[in-house]
């Protein structure tokens, strides 16, 4: 009997020690939970900012029960809400803004070719000036209205 409660007594301490070291174990993995979570609530807190959330409440994010959870999950679900609403606009605004460079795009093949005929039209109009020319052109003029007086 004395041998058996020997045996009895050490595998309690076994365990004891055994279940010690789990102990430590699960306190270490818990200090890591919570700065994760510490650091989550953090980061949504400056997601929220940098949104402009005006209705977000940090406080709600600590969930210290689990009747917390419900409220935590809604303000988890307001942050998402808007994000994705900015994420919309963000793609809207995109899309606004490609159609804008392509009618940029097409602006400056319109200026382009108005300038081309701008610049063809000067010249046709500087050679039709030119003196030659134009004494050319006027003594034309002149035989012509002879003839019309004539015939």
């Amino acid at each position: 009997m004395a041998k058996a409660l020997r045996f009895f007594i050490i595998l309690i301490l076994l365990l004891s020690g055994a279940s010690l070291y789990f102990g430590i174990q699960l306190f270490l993995q818990r200090e890591v939970i919570k700065q994760r979570v510490q650091t989550n609530e953090n980061t949504l807190d400056q997601i929220s900012k940098d949104l402009h959330a005006t209705n977000f409440v940090k406080n709600a994010l600590m969930a210290n029960a689990a009747e917390n959870l419900p409220t935590m999950t809604a303000e988890q679900g307001k942050i998402h809400a808007l994000a994705q609403n900015r994420w919309t606009d963000l793609v809207q605004k995109g899309s606004d803004y490609t159609n804008t460079l392509l009618r940029l795009d097409e602006t400056n093949k319109v200026l382009l070719a108005t300038q081309q005929d701008l610049a063809d039209r000067n010249r046709q109009a500087q050679r039709l000036n030119r003196p030659e020319r134009s004494a050319t052109c006027a003594k034309r003029q002149r035989d012509r209205r002879s003839e019309n007086r004539q015939g």
